[in-house]
Parts: structure tokens; C-alpha cells; sequence
């Protein structure tokens, strides 16, 4: 029952067979999924990103490391490398895409967006340029219904890293500069609106800053829609596909729902364990949501309408019903405090955990009252043993509401 899998971002699903699943895992090859516990390996080494061909399931694609990038025509059993960029011109898990409203386009991450448009058999840089800034593109989105509308970030662990936004509505043939206004963090994800290709949404990682924006006209203009998430990295990005004002984001706490737009977020976590969720998938027509995690393997669970019956207008974040102080000191050695304001009675629970979302420490876990409450961690898990120096997260939710902030233990 030990689940220890990790899978990266590019997970996959199949269009018409129910259960069909393709995922690259670290170290662990790419594996396939259909339908029972028992995942088969279809390719070796370390597996990156995935795709499915949206009009024949029998053609796969996955990625090796630094945009090697292989194509299965048989349902993974027998592979053709179509594409190999390098270390020195790609990231080692760098993303491509294929496109769903035209099978057959592809684009892939170098140190600017190459293309092909039969398949893989041909690549080239449709602006004519092999290089944007120096930097490796690390993330592609491109819209379910339109092969020409695409995003692409910059950015890399490499000291001279650059971070840089840009747009295309034609192909990649001219790009738009749209970083302005953006925070200089690791853009993780982009995706479209499945059912209008105006609409796209954005993740970023680190702390101290705005994680999740969302654009109305293909990119050309981001507004933060962060609203009440916490400060914590997001990986991933999904849209209901029968309702654009309902997304999800994976955290490195897990996912978090919104059902007006991004103005306010809830917690969606039941049934998953403390996870890193690096890919949220839909299988539209089963209205089902599949979530890739890094350590923890892959879960799903039907999307309930239960939000709202129609899209709402996205409106400011409400009034909060948890707030909480910065906890001081922090970096700590021997303890650390914070305030936890409640702005009505309700059920709270209090939680350290470590990076890898194991919990390490409960300190609530029941109804509390209204007004302000001061609470300690002392540095000690629950069974009273001294926890490792390192990072670790306070995570708090009350009756659905969750604030989460960042805790430095030394020792």
C-alpha cells in the first residue's frame, strides 16, 4: 500500500477509451495506464512529458530528457526518436505540447519554441529565431481549440536565468512580449479555457509573491486572481471544461478550487494524501479530475456541479473568515508563535507539516471561537520527538477556508 511514485507535469489522458492514462516518472521510465492497478512501463530511463494523439490513441508521445522527445504509433510498443535538442539548449524536463483541435502540430521547449505540423517528422522555429533571450523555455500552453494560440515562458535553475512571458495567436510565426506586471518567479503552468481560447490561466512557484493570474484575451493582459490561496508554490492549472469560472490549482499542499473566477479559493482535498500536485488532467466527457502528485502517485475523483449552475461574474475576494499573523520569531530554534483571527465560531484545524506535505505536528483540531487565539509549535512532532531543522508549512483551515505560511526551523 506504500505509494511513492513521482510523476512529473505533462501527465497525460486519452479522448475516447475511459481509462487511458500516459505519465513520465523520475527516474522511472514513462508509464501507461488503462484502467487497472497494474501500470505497464512503455519506455525507460527518466520520463518526462506526455502526449496522446486527440484523434488516435494509438499514437504516443513522451520525452526522454532535454527535448528527446519519442513517438509511438502502435500504442507504445515500438518508438521513433523525433526530436533531440540537448543539454546545453534545453532543461533537462523540458515540456512540449501537442495540439488538440490539430493532431498533428506540435510545439517544443528549447531556448525559444520550435514546431512541427506533421507529427514530429519536421521541426522549425516559425519566427525564424533558435534563441529568445539565452534562457530555456521551461513552460507551453497551447488552446484546445485553436493550434495557434499559444504561451510559452522562459526560465531555468541556470544562474542567468531569464524570466519571459510571451504570446502568439498565429503559430509561433510573431511572439508578444507580456511580462510586464508579472512577478520574476518560475512559471510552472499554462492552459487555456477548453471552450474559449481568449481565456488563459497561469501558475508560478516561490513564496512572498502572487501564484495564479488569468488573462480574457489570449495573454495580452494578466490580472492576479490569487485571492486567498496560500503563499505556497502552485504547479498546475486546470479549467472546467463545461464551466470556465470553476478552476483548479495543484500546490505543493495539494488542490484548491475556485467557483467564481478566482476571487475566492476552498480547500479540495478530500480523499487526497499531503501532496505535491505537479499536473491536474480532465477526462471531459466523464467529468472526472486527474491529479499527478510527485512521491504519492495519481488520484482522480468525478467533478461534482455542485459549485454554481451557470459562470459567474468574477467579483473582489470576500471578506475573510481566517486570518493569520506572521509567526515570530521565525527562522526559530527552541519555539515559534503566531495569531489565528477567526471572524465567526468555527471548526479549525491547525497543522505542521514537512515539504513533502507529511504532517509532522497537529496543533488544532476541533470548534474554536470567534476573535484572535495565540498559538506555539515548539520545534517537536507528535510523538514529542525533535523535528529536523529545515523548512516546514503551518497549514490552517477553518470550515473550508485555508491560510498556509512557511516556517524555518534551526537547530
Amino acid at each position: 500500500g506504500l505509494v511513492t511514485t513521482q510523476f512529473y507535469a505533462g501527465f497525460a489522458n486519452g479522448f475516447t477509451t475511459a481509462d487511458l492514462a500516459l505519465g513520465g516518472l523520475q527516474d522511472n521510465g514513462t508509464v501507461k495506464y488503462l484502467g487497472t492497478p497494474s501500470w505497464s512501463k512503455v519506455f525507460g530511463g527518466d520520463g518526462g512529458w506526455c502526449a496522446i494523439a486527440s484523434n488516435d490513441e494509438d499514437v504516443l508521445y513522451e520525452e526522454y530528457v532535454y527535448s528527446e522527445i519519442y513517438k509511438s504509433t502502435d500504442g507504445g510498443v515500438n518508438w521513433d526518436n523525433i526530436h533531440f535538442a540537448g543539454s546545453s539548449t534545453a532543461n533537462f524536463i523540458a515540456p512540449f505540447v501537442n495540439s488538440e483541435s490539430s493532431p498533428n502540430v506540435l510545439y517544443c521547449a528549447t531556448l525559444a519554441v520550435e514546431k512541427s505540423t506533421n507529427g514530429g517528422g519536421t521541426w522549425s522555429f516559425p519566427d525564424g529565431s533558435a534563441s529568445w533571450n539565452g534562457t530555456q523555455v521551461n513552460t507551453i500552453g497551447v488552446a484546445f481549440t485553436d493550434a495557434n494560440y499559444v504561451i510559452a515562458s522562459t526560465g531555468s535553475s541556470a544562474t542567468a536565468a531569464i524570466f519571459e512571458l510571451r504570446r502568439s495567436t498565429n503559430g509561433g510565426t510573431n511572439w508578444t512580449n507580456v511580462t510586464a506586471g508579472l512577478p520574476n518567479r518560475y512559471l510552472t503552468d499554462i492552459t487555456y479555457d477548453p471552450a474559449n481560447k481568449a481565456n488563459a490561466w497561469i501558475t508560478f512557484s516561490g513564496y512572498g509573491s502572487s501564484h495564479v493570474y488569468s488573462s480574457t484575451n489570449a495573454g495580452l493582459n494578466w490580472t492576479d486572481r490569487t485571492g486567498n490561496l496560500p503563499d505556497v508554490p502552485c504547479q498546475a492549472v486546470a479549467v472546467d471544461p463545461t464551466n470556465s469560472s470553476i478552476i483548479y490549482v495543484g500546490t505543493d499542499l495539494g488542490i484548491y478550487r475556485t467557483v467564481n473566477g478566482g476571487a475566492t479559493w476552498t480547500d479540495f482535498n478530500s480523499g487526497l494524501p499531503p501532496a505535491m500536485v505537479l499536473d491536474l488532467v480532465f477526462k471531459k466527457d466523464e467529468r472526472l479530475l486527474r491529479a499527478a502528485t510527485f512521491g504519492n502517485g495519481v488520484y482522480e475523483r468525478p467533478i461534482i456541479d455542485d459549485a454554481v449552475a451557470a459562470p459567474v461574474a468574477i467579483a473582489a475576494p470576500a471578506s475573510s473568515l481566517l486570518s493569520l499573523s506572521n509567526a515570530a520569531p521565525n527562522p526559530f530554534r527552541s519555539g515559534t508563535s503566531f495569531s489565528l483571527t477567526l471572524a465567526r465560531d468555527a471548526r479549525v484545524t491547525a497543522t505542521i507539516v514537512d515539504l513533502t506535505g507529511r504532517r509532522v505536528r497537529a496543533l488544532v483540531d476541533g470548534e474554536m471561537s470567534a476573535g484572535a487565539t495565540r498559538l506555539a509549535w515548539d520545534g517537536r512532532d507528535d510523538a514529542g520527538r525533535s523535528a529536523a531543522p529545515g523548512a516546514y508549512f503551518l497549514r490552517v483551515t477553518a470550515d473550508g477556508e485555508t491560510s498556509s505560511a512557511k516556517l524555518t526551523l534551526l537547530r
